[in-house]
């Protein structure tokens, strides 16, 4: 498994898209950069696996960066934490701005750490 700032393999990136195409998310998956932005389909994904972890109403879906990132950092203080992850801020703004090959990282490890939780 990749570790921070390291490029995933193609299996890992299918892996991680397989694994998304699997899930009952209620949003539909356009561009997953900007899908995975505000951090609600993230805490969505927790939620399906861990649902006493999350409580969804704290994830207002955003288009501004600073809601935005205070949907991260919520995430990361009350669920990612617990799950034994943490999000460093340099992190979050790559998610926020939508960086390709950031959120298939972060997502590989929210799912390592729920398959561990």
């Amino acid at each position: 498994m990749a570790g921070p700032g390291d490029a995933l393999s193609e299996e890992e990136v299918a892996g991680v898209y397989e694994w998304l195409d699997s899930l009952p998310l209620t949003r539909t998956k356009r561009n997953i950069y900007r899908d995975f932005s505000d951090a609600f389909t993230a805490a969505e994904i927790v939620h399906h696996y861990l649902p006493r972890l999350v409580d969804m109403h704290n994830y207002p879906p955003a288009n501004a960066a600073k809601q935005k990132i205070s949907n991260w950092n919520t995430l990361n203080n009350k669920v990612l934490r617990r799950l034994g992850y943490a999000l460093r801020e340099s992190t979050i703004a790559a998610l926020v701005a939508g960086k390709p090959g950031e959120i298939e990282r972060v997502l590989l490890q929210i799912r390592a750490k729920i398959d561990h939780y």
